[in-house]
């Protein structure tokens, strides 16, 4: 059996001097103290490049913000010249969609949208309304004659942007169905801002159950037959109502014309829609058939606030 004769190593070739001179191998630079300075100096000089240039990036942003919707955003009360600017805003933001809209796949796309709209739309609306003209001085520095002028222009502007909006409404209707479909859209959209607008000053009024001389009605609120208290009626304002009767589910039957019209205007309310004065009333009838009204200092009980709400509006 033969065996087979052993590797050899291959060696590299021997440089003669000639050749080392015209290609010499190339040297590994060593480390020294000016180097490593020098590349401390350039990182330092990248990480304040990029901090330069987040901070130009963050100054514009702040410059783009809207902050007259953001406060408003966080229940800062803005001024009537900011909502003013706003309502103009938006009003020329659903002309321009409308516009937009060529086919009723466009449109159709655009209902989220016209909703967005009729909300901001309602919000505005309802802060606006919601506050007396005399508050204005005393929230945000407007005088009577000044809050009395731009209520005027706010209210103008309301009725040109209907008029906008209906001839637009109009232009679209000479296409073949668009106009007619569009027209709902836009009605649909309202309807939403009617119900969020609602919903606003429904949830004011409930944050109001703990006024001075009220407390709110909680579960464990104790109401009797006859015990006269306040309730939030149909224009959802607080209003006198007696109690006719209490369910098992918790939820109380008022009357808001104490008995004039035989439970006529009688409403069931939940509780968080009642609220008790600190003085309890009740009604109570003699044998003679004679109605007489006795006031109860409410004392068993220590007054219970309601929570406040988070909502921003």
């Amino acid at each position: 059996m033969s065996t087979p004769p052993p590797r050899r190593r291959r060696r590299k070739p021997h440089l003669s001097p000639e050749d080392a001179t015209k290609n010499p191998r190339p040297r590994k630079q060593k480390s020294t103290e000016h180097t490593k300075k020098k590349s401390k100096q350039n990182i330092a000089i990248l990480r304040g490049a990029l901090f330069v240039a987040a901070g130009l990036t963050l100054v514009s942003g702040i410059f783009l913000m809207d902050w007259d919707e953001i406060a408003g955003s966080f229940g800062v009360r803005r001024s009537p010249q900011q909502l003013l600017k706003q309502m103009q805003y938006y009003q020329n933001e659903q002309i321009e969609l409308i516009t937009s809209f060529k086919n009723k796949e466009q449109a159709k796309a655009g209902i989220p949208q016209l909703k967005k709209i009729a909300i901001e739309l309602a919000k505005i609306s309802f802060e606006y309304y919601e506050c007396d003209i005399t508050e204005w001085d005393e929230v945000v520095g407007v005088s009577r004659e000044e809050a009395m002028k731009i209520g005027w222009e706010f209210n103008d502007k309301r009725m040109q942007h209907d008029n906008r909006l209906r001839e637009e409404i109009n232009r679209l209707k000479r296409e073949p169905g668009l106009g007619f479909y569009v027209s709902q859209l836009v009605s649909n959209a309202q309807s939403v801002g009617i119900r969020y607008r609602a919903e606003l000053k429904l949830n004011k009024a409930k944050d109001s159950a703990d006024a001075d001389g009220y407390s709110p009605v909680t579960a464990g609120t104790k109401l009797t037959i006859g015990m006269q208290i306040q309730g939030i009626g149909t224009l959802v304002e607080w209003r006198d109502c007696v109690v006719k009767d209490v369910y098992q589910d918790g939820t109380v039957r008022v009357d808001f014309d104490n008995g004039f019209h035989s439970g006529l205007f009688d409403k069931k309310l939940d509780r968080d829609r009642l609220r008790i004065p600190d003085v309890i009333t009740l009604t109570n009838t003699s044998e003679s058939g004679t109605a007489r009204r006795i006031e109860v200092p409410r004392t068993e009980t220590p007054r219970n606030k309601r929570p406040r709400s988070d909502r921003a509006f």
